[in-house]
């Protein structure tokens, strides 16, 4: 029975896909982002994984009142239904011309140069912030050729044609985490390229417990074994949605280390940074993957 409800859910799962793809063809970007955003607002209040939303602010930014909290819980929502709304066009449309959607300040292209003519390989990460595909296409159209470290998704009919292929055919590499990435992720800073990992989700079988919003949360280590192991040059980047249509900002910092740093300081420097760039916008940051669970504290949260 768990097997035919999990078919049927990936099928529904193909037809939402199918469905952004038809509208994609239809009407332009800017109509497409504000009608999926304004459809996600209206429709994902009502949906379970809300109130994981909620107790995830309320956990983190206890500060926050109650209507703050609400409010920041439509922002998610209208962020990342724009976010669906654009995805398709990042990934089709002409090289180059996502500059008309992304503004790159001078001191992040003095960092992108730093690590085109880098004489080593680059590690770069990242979080699940506004529209992180348009800051990768963004990325790849400057010329930096990146590997992008991912989990496979679960739909076997949307993964990979309309995921991971579709950064793949316009030059991202993909390494997912199933196929030996810890060798596929030396191999690439080896031969000099640069390789970004998406490093604000929980990593419940392998991560570490450090600080996040001055709490407990599982933290991925791989960031820190690749610094460590290939002493190779660390930035952060990041894309902030603008106001108006489709409209970003991408930045990049350099993250200065040390081999005298110990994994937890190296960690919690990351988790610093990560959570410095979702105050600055909370609405735009993924809230709805359960990134405290089994601290030991986050389970006894009431609403």
């Amino acid at each position: 029975m768990n097997k035919f409800f999990k078919k049927i859910q990936n099928y529904l799962g193909l037809l939402g896909i199918k469905f952004v793809i038809l509208i994609t063809k239809i009407l332009p970007i800017n109509i497409t982002s504000f009608i999926f955003g304004n459809l996600a607002v209206l429709i994902c209040p009502f949906i379970p994984t809300t109130y994981l939303v909620l107790k995830n602010l309320k956990y983190a930014m206890p500060e926050k009142n109650l209507l703050e909290r609400y409010k920041i819980m439509f922002g998610v929502w209208y962020s990342l239904g724009r976010f669906a709304g654009e995805y398709f066009y990042i990934y089709n449309m002409k090289k180059n011309k996502i500059f008309k959607y992304v503004y790159i300040n001078e001191e992040s292209k003095r960092f992108i140069e730093e690590i085109k003519n880098s004489k080593s390989g680059n590690l770069l990460f990242s979080g699940h912030i506004s529209n992180w595909e348009a800051g990768l296409r963004a990325l790849n159209d400057c010329g930096v050729k990146t590997n992008v470290v991912f989990r496979r998704l679960n739909n076997d009919l949307i993964e990979p044609k309309y995921s991971g292929d579709l950064r793949e055919n316009v030059g991202v590499k993909m390494i997912a985490k199933q196929d030996g990435a810890g060798f596929k992720m030396v191999k690439a800073l080896q031969n000099k390229e640069v390789v970004l990992l998406l490093v604000d989700q929980r990593d419940g079988m392998n991560g570490e417990l450090v600080d996040f919003f001055g709490k407990k949360a599982y933290t991925n280590r791989t960031l820190y074994a690749l610094a460590k192991k290939m002493n190779v040059p660390v930035y952060g980047i990041r894309v902030i949605r603008r106001s108006g249509f489709v409209n970003f900002e991408l930045k990049i910092e350099k993250i200065e280390t040390n081999n005298s740093e110990t994994e937890i300081e190296f960690l919690q420097k990351m988790n610093n940074i990560l959570e410095k760039w979702i105050r600055e916008y909370p609405e735009q940051w993924f809230w709805v993957h359960n990134r405290w669970r089994g601290n030991g504290e986050f389970g006894k949260l009431g609403k």
